[in-house]
């Protein structure tokens, strides 16, 4: 009878010919690598620990189960919460073609950025792909930009709409 899960067997040791080798210590050893390989799973009865199972947002994680047959239930488990993660405190990317942060609901504020105790750093920046800011809110919330042009009166002035508010 294998003790894994419960413990860990404890083997003793042999000495080629001082002892006999009676058939229970490789059955012994036998028992508790096959208790091993049924606990993580395998390709032949298709749970396979190393595989991902095919999960969605629409998988559904089972917060109440504690207690799984195989490794690679488990796994596929834990899987299937990350995918289905319908919380809205995250951000959360909208599909894999851009980068798009879409609030959970119509009432949801899309994104707050908020500042430490005695936030002296900016509080947002936008920069080129070189790495220079470009544009910032800093932390008293001031927006910095290095170039503001635009709007369809031409001359290359303010936008047609546009707000800068101060404190």
């Amino acid at each position: 009878m294998a003790s894994y899960p419960n413990s860990v067997q404890v083997f003793s040791t042999h000495v080629n010919t001082v002892e006999v080798i009676d058939a229970s210590h490789p059955n012994l050893i036998q028992a508790e690598v096959s208790a091993i390989e049924s606990t993580l799973g395998s390709v032949a009865d298709g749970t396979d620990p190393r595989l991902s199972q095919t999960v969605t947002s629409a998988s559904t994680w089972s917060p109440t189960s504690t207690t799984y047959t195989t490794v690679a239930e488990r796994l596929n488990n834990i899987e299937k919460g990350v995918a289905g993660d319908s919380h809205d405190q995250y951000i959360r990317k909208t599909g894999n073609t851009a980068n798009v942060i879409q609030p959970s609901a119509n009432t949801t504020i899309g994104l707050v950025v908020k500042g430490a105790a005695s936030q002296s750093a900016h509080l947002q920046e936008w920069q080129t792909s070189s790495g220079t800011v470009v544009a910032y809110i800093d932390a008293a919330g001031n927006l910095v930009a290095t170039n503001v042009s635009g709007g369809s009166g031409g001359g290359g002035g303010l936008p047609d709409t546009f707000m800068l508010m101060g404190g």
